[in-house]
């Protein structure tokens, strides 16, 4: 990943250049990047300096697909005005993140959740210089549910309906209207996200977009550009292509094609479900299904009908040219359908309740005689533990064309009567367990054979299917290609079906005057074999995966092991069974990579997954993250280095209010009785108000003042002598007494200023403390809940403060950290 900062500049980090440059560089960033990338930073102010909302010109996140040579990249930018220049001209900054596709694959939501992470793109100051690698790239999660596009574009479902549009065709893209000064490019940026929630992985690849342009859609080729009310380039579009402008704060009416789609009931399918009972033995045509990935086709088109896979084409599209039908016969022709299906769906539902109920209210003793006669054409679940997984689920998974099958007697009721109970198990003892019934394999014994046949290895096969006399298989490809592309009649491609050992040939084209085709290839490295040996094994012997046109068990549709009898047992490697998924999720566990100040989710992905990869995606909290191709997946990322500054800054308040709280102690207990108020005990013949006039000199700094207030004391004083009301040494004693409290009084009056700073710096460490600590709690409890809750006690606490330190998300259990993250497999929709 690579970094690149554009703004104007006297001097610019390449020699020589000024003006609009790049003043910042990733260290290796290839050169003849530099300059295309830069020609991605143009930018047009809305408001021009000195106008009252000059601070609420839009901000550009965009996400643009870039190719040099052989390498495609994906630049994701943040383009803001940036005041006037050095020259005195409006100034824009550009930062650019620059990624390959396989390093955005890692992240979590992709390109737009990198966007939505703020701190992937601080605030840019200094001289122009190199910057090192980043080493962690923040993200968001892309947001759930609908209520950005219900508060910005009039109705939740505007963020599928967008999906679905890119998926029917990328080029086609929608335009955002919007008025700068009621939304920003933030809240745009959250509805973007909620279209990009609704994508698959592979998609989000493609997926671009723009919070403000300024450019037609020619020269700004991206899905979903955002324009500003009023602006030239928006009005063009409105009378082009009205049905695909978005104003934001209206309610936009959905398209009504999208509507339909929405609405269309597909029809009953034709496919074989796993458990369902097959009479006849199947053919090709009838097996043969081609997989299509989740990633290139949606849902709704591999299942919907030919009039809702109408519904794709845009809302101004033509009629199909040659067709001898206009739109409103189909749609005509299609109600009619409509009519047909339905009176008959809702007859047959009709029925079948009726049946149940009355299968409920009366067949009871014939199901109880059934049993007792040790012969049932449904096996039902046994409450016994081991015949729930070898029955229910394996019946589940295997096609079978046995019509009625002997089983077991049905186990007895249990006694109340302990005695009894007793001599019911005793016989129980000598019972000789029945053989394995041909067909019944345990889930335990399905798994092993699903994993043995992905991954092309021999398997000792289980008792019930280990008298198999043959083998039948049914592919749907050769190498890779498919019937649907260029192979036709793929049984050619099989030999000995339906004996012990069945051979699948490779491919070889064949060009011969006017016929170009695709034949088998009886070449000996290029056969694969598939063996029932007399020690009951399953061999499977593949061919060099390094040469091209050769099969693999990849290419296999269906298995069948079939017994003397006839009895044939199915085994659809299109699908795997529920209790695998089970299995495996219970394998899943998250593990933790500590790296600076970033936590790592990873999930390892264990050998039985990885094997089973092309069926599942990753789910994490409820969000698809696409499927598993690496042995090691990110699942989240928790980026602490704006949270371990928040915490340092909470810390250093902590660190100063102890040191405040130490001095003011200190200070208190040193100078204790020189801080309490000294007193001044005057002799009878003074005058009140000539000694409260001497107590309130004291503790003036005016000396001048205090020696008026002395001199009129003394003046006082020889009166009384003389008068002999008060002896000569108790007068001059009084004046020297006079001259201590004097001293007295100015060095408290000096130590209660210090002391009041001292308690007044406290006061003032104890409101920031408590500020950046409240910063802290909501920082920790919105990035990790679990963090937050491991951390609570030294938070909450009400008594003595206790420092926390930077490192102590590491001494975080991983099972108490992995709370947050909750992580399972979920099948593809094939």
């Amino acid at each position: 990943m690579y970094e690149l900062i554009y703004t104007s500049t006297p001097l610019g980090l390449i020699t020589g250049r000024s003006g609009f440059t790049t003043v910042a560089l990733t260290e290796g960033f290839p050169p003849n990047l530099i300059t295309p990338i830069e020609n991605l930073s143009g930018y047009k102010p809305v408001f021009i300096s000195g106008e009252e909302n000059e601070n609420r010109n839009p901000v550009n996140f965009s996400c643009q697909q870039f190719r040099l040579g052989r390498t495609s990249y994906i630049v994701l930018s943040k383009i803001s005005y940036a005041g006037l220049s050095y020259t005195g001209r409006s100034n824009v900054l550009a930062h650019h993140l620059l990624f390959r596709q396989d390093e955005l694959d890692q992240i979590p939501g992709g390109a737009i959740s990198v966007l939505r992470a703020g701190e992937n793109f601080p605030s840019w100051s200094g001289e122009p210089r190199m910057l090192a690698p980043k080493k962690n790239i923040a993200f968001r999660p892309l947001p759930a549910g609908g209520e950005v596009s219900q508060k910005l574009a009039g109705d939740a479902r505007w963020g599928s309906c967008i999906a679905e549009s890119f998926r029917a065709n990328p080029d086609r893209g929608f335009s955002l209207a919007f008025d700068p000064l009621k939304y920003d490019a933030a809240e745009i940026l959250d509805l973007i996200a909620e279209v990009a929630a609704h994508l698959t992985g592979e998609e989000i690849r493609k997926f671009t977009f723009s919070t403000y342009s300024y450019l037609s859609g020619a020269g700004n080729p991206i899905f979903i550009r955002s324009y500003v009310n009023g602006s030239a380039q928006l009005s063009s579009i409105r009378r082009l292509d009205p049905g695909y402008v978005i104003d934001l704060g209206s309610n936009n009416p959905l398209p009504q094609s999208w509507l339909d789609m929405q609405n269309a009931v597909p029809p009953a399918s034709s496919e074989k479900t796993i458990g369902e009972v097959v009479s006849t033995p199947l053919t090709a045509t009838d097996t043969v299904s081609i997989p299509v990935s989740v990633e290139s086709v949606p849902q709704t088109v591999t299942q919907a009908s030919p009039a809702a896979v109408s519904a794709y084409r845009l809302p101004d599209a033509d009629p199909v040219p040659g067709s001898a039908e206009s739109i409103d016969d189909r749609s005509e022709q299609g109600e009619g359908k409509k009519k047909w299906i339905i009176f008959p769906v809702i007859f047959i539902l009709i029925f079948v309740c009726l049946a149940v109920f009355s299968s409920v209210l009366f067949n009871k003793p014939e199901r109880e005689k059934a049993v007792q006669d040790n012969t049932v054409s449904v096996v039902e679940k046994s409450e016994n533990p081991e015949e729930k997984m070898s029955g229910h689920e394996a019946e589940s998974t295997v096609v079978s064309n046995v019509k009625s099958t002997e089983v077991p007697a049905a186990l007895p009721e249990k006694s109340a009567d302990p005695v009894s109970e007793v001599s019911k198990k005793e016989p129980e003892r000598s019972v000789t367990k029945p053989a394995e019934i041909f067909g019944k394999p345990s889930q335990k014994d399905i798994c092993k054979l699903y994993l043995s046949i992905f991954r092309g290895k021999d398997y000792k096969l289980p008792a019930s299917l280990r008298n198999a006399s043959a083998l039948e298989i049914i592919i749907k490809s050769v190498g890779g290609m498919s019937e649907l592309s260029e192979l036709s009649e793929l049984q050619n491609f099989i030999k000995d079906n339906n004996s012990k050992s069945v051979v699948v040939y490779g491919r070889k084209f064949v060009s011969s005057g006017l016929t170009n085709e695709w034949v088998p290839d009886t070449a000996q490295n290029k056969k694969m074999t598939l063996r029932l040996s007399p020690d009951g094994r399953l061999r499977i012997r593949q061919p060099d995966p390094q040469i091209s046109g050769v099969p693999s068990t990849a290419d296999i549709a269906q298995i069948s092991f079939v017994s003397e009898d006839g009895e044939k047992v199915t085994f659809d490697l299109a699908k795997l069974p529920g209790f695998i998924d089970r299995m495996l999720n219970s394998s899943l566990k998250v593990s933790l990579e500590f790296e600076d100040a970033s936590i790592k989710f990873m999930l390892y992905v264990p050998d039985d997954l990885w094997t089973f990869r092309s069926f599942y995606n990753i789910d994490i909290n409820g969000r698809n993250l696409g499927g598993i191709n690496s042995r090691k997946i990110i699942l989240h990322e928790l980026d602490l280095h704006v949270l371990l500054q928040t915490l340092e800054k909470r810390n250093m308040m902590l660190r100063k209010l102890r040191e405040a709280e130490k001095l003011c102690r200190e200070f208190k207990d040193k100078h204790g009785s020189e801080l309490k108020k000294p007193e001044l005990a005057v002799p009878v013949a003074l005058e009140d108000k000539m000694a409260d006039e001497l107590r309130k000199s004291a503790f003036n700094d005016n000396d001048e003042k205090w020696k008026i207030q002395k001199d009129a004391v003394d003046e006082k004083l020889q009166s009384e002598v003389n008068n002999e009301n008060i002896s000569k040494k108790d007068a001059m004693d009084f004046l020297k007494k006079l001259d201590e409290f004097r001293k007295r009084a100015l060095d408290y009056r000096t130590l209660t200023k210090e002391y009041q700073h001292l308690r007044n710096n406290v006061e003032e460490c104890r409101l920031k403390y408590a500020q950046t600590h409240a910063a802290l709690k909501n920082d920790l409890n919105n990035i990790s809940p679990a963090l937050y809750k491991v951390n609570r006690k030294v938070l909450e606490a009400t008594g003595a403060p206790v420092e926390l330190k930077s490192d102590f998300y590491r001494k975080t259990k991983p099972d108490k950290l992995t709370e947050d993250i909750k992580i399972k497999i979920i099948q593809k929709v094939r």
